[in-house]
């Protein structure tokens, strides 16, 4: 192969990594954008240290399940609670955002974000 066709190579393989870190640099700057975006909008719940299994939103009381549900169930963000918790033992819980899902009423089900997985809650009052 001539020196010539492996600059052009080397050029190909250069501008095909550029491109590629521009997009993922555009992707994680719209996500940021979005996110704060939600920050200033969503209402944000306090969660209750001592009993981490409610979650409290206007007045309907969830108790969250060990059921988990994937991320394309989620319908959109319904508030956020932006809290870590560090228990005794180490053990580390990154709260997040609060979704309502797919083909379920918020009246019966939510999803919240704890370590990237989201867990459903329910409505334990009638």
């Amino acid at each position: 192969m001539s020196k010539k066709i492996l600059k052009w190579c080397a050029i190909a393989i250069v501008l095909v990594l550029a491109f590629g870190t521009l997009k993922v640099l555009f992707d994680l700057k719209e996500t940021a954008d979005k996110n704060k975006l939600l920050n200033q909008t969503l209402p944000i719940v306090e969660l209750d240290t001592e009993n981490q299994d409610t979650i409290q939103i206007d007045k309907k009381i969830y108790t969250l399940t060990d059921e988990t549900v994937e991320y394309s169930s989620l319908k959109q963000e319904i508030a956020q609670i932006s809290k870590r918790i560090e228990e005794a033992d180490g053990t580390i819980f990154s709260y997040g955002y609060i979704y309502s899902i797919k083909e379920t009423s918020t009246e019966e089900k939510i999803a919240v974000n704890i370590n990237n997985k989201y867990y459903v809650a329910v409505n334990t009052i009638e």
